[in-house]
């Protein structure tokens, strides 16, 4: 179905209906559309994927080779559909249409071919004519992403209030992990789709493009686009691959081998064939380090939550954060601080441990440190954007995030 927003802008969208003479039992009514006349009298019209009667025949259309007894659709707001069969099998229906391959469709069977087991590699793909309607793929059991593991590492440091490295939960060996497994992804991108050299002018368009489609409040819009165009005069900016394009800790899972990469469909609000182009590999990068950054925060307004006392802005400097906390507790904001910088330290180490992976980058770390500040720049504002629409109380993180990566002393990387 067809569907025009508040912006007057077009988009598909997919819906499988069931049609049933009853309501079926015990589905809720979030997946009800209503009443329907038929040849045979009215029906009640609903959402199929909810149907546990239903779905194991659409696995079989997809995948003639599957079959499943069981069934059961993901919790969460996802803009896909995710069912799970008999505990085995996943697929990922795409409830918003582009036309053309679907980037997650096109960089996970691309780097199948190429024997990579960090993806999670199609066993089936549902396509008619120019759309890409879903996937199956195997099933992961029984894992925790990378937020939760994150999450369970800073609980045990802030509740025992000891060095990270003393940890049993110590996140630094799993940073380090995920960094050499993004650069092997990335340089299998690199083989599959070709590599550009970056053009400083293409660059700077797009994240002065991208920043006027978010536009949020409370960000020197002046300051940030003036950031930006100074790369317009950078001699070595390295090169642009194909990359995921909205790499953050929910969109990897630990699996018992490592790491595991999800979910290559690009950052939602980006145009589709933003979502194609390529782009410096320093963007996912970015995207994992402010991760690290909102875990930090995250799990400081969970342990702490009135750090931030009356007359203190939620969007105030960490130095004023730090005087508003009293000096017992401050010591967890230090502590906290210390797991991000060791985590993105190690994340770093990583990615940077793939000999090969180096011909990507800026030769010249003064220009890789540039480069990644800007993409956590751009990263940051859409942050704000994101949660002033949809968690308000939230938007404090990437406002301080902003304000710390406009700042001229901001701390290198490498």
């Amino acid at each position: 179905m067809r569907v025009v927003g508040d912006a007057g802008v077009e988009e598909t969208y997919q819906l499988l209906i069931g049609l049933d003479r009853e309501r079926p039992e015990g589905m809720a009514d979030r997946c009800i559309i209503g009443q329907v006349p038929t040849p045979d009298g009215w029906a009640t019209a609903y959402d199929a994927l909810f149907d546990s009667r239903l779905v194991p025949g659409l696995l079989a259309e997809i995948a003639p080779d599957l079959s499943a007894k069981r069934s059961e659709v993901l919790d969460g707001d996802h803009s896909n559909t995710s069912v799970i069969f008999d505990d085995r099998w996943m697929m990922k229906f795409y409830r918003r249409l582009r036309e053309g391959a679907n980037p997650d469709v096109e960089v996970t069977v691309a780097l199948g071919r190429q024997g990579l087991d960090t993806v999670p590699v199609p066993v089936a793909v549902w396509r008619r004519h120019q759309w890409d309607l879903a996937i199956v793929r195997r099933l992961y059991p029984n894992v925790s992403d990378g937020l939760a593991v994150a999450t369970a590492s800073l609980q045990e440091l802030l509740t025992q209030r000891r060095p990270p490295r003393e940890m049993r939960l110590d996140f630094r060996r799993e940073a380090e992990a995920l960094g050499s497994t993004l650069a092997r992804i990335h340089l299998g991108l690199a083989e599959a789709f070709g590599v550009e050299r970056a053009e400083p002018a293409k660059l700077v368009d797009s994240l002065i493009s991208h920043l006027g489609r978010t536009r949020p409040e409370g960000v020197d819009i002046g300051a940030v686009e003036a950031a930006y165009r100074r790369l317009s005069a950078a001699d070595d900016l390295g090169w642009v691959i194909r990359i995921h394009g909205d790499l953050h800790l929910g969109q990897v899972l630990r699996t018992r081998r490592g790491w595991v990469i999800i979910d290559f469909e690009g950052e939602p609000t980006r145009p589709i064939e933003d979502r194609r182009e390529p782009s410096s590999p320093l963007r996912d990068i970015a995207g994992m380090i402010r991760s690290f950054h909102y875990a930090s925060e995250l799990a400081l307004d969970a342990f702490l939550p009135d750090r931030f006392a009356p007359e203190t802005d939620p969007g105030d400097s960490r130095d004023a954060i730090h005087r508003s906390v009293d000096p017992p507790e401050r010591e967890v904001v230090l502590l906290a601080e210390a797991w991000e910088e060791r985590a993105t330290a190690a994340f770093l180490a990583g990615y940077t441990s793939v000999d090969e992976v180096h011909r990507l980058l800026p030769a010249d770390r003064l220009s890789r440190d540039a480069l990644l500040t800007l993409f956590e720049l751009d990263k940051a504002v859409y942050e704000v954007a994101y949660e002033e629409a949809h968690r308000p109380e939230l938007v404090g993180i990437p406002r301080r995030a902003v304000d710390r990566l406009l700042d001229p002393e901001h701390s290198e990387r490498w």
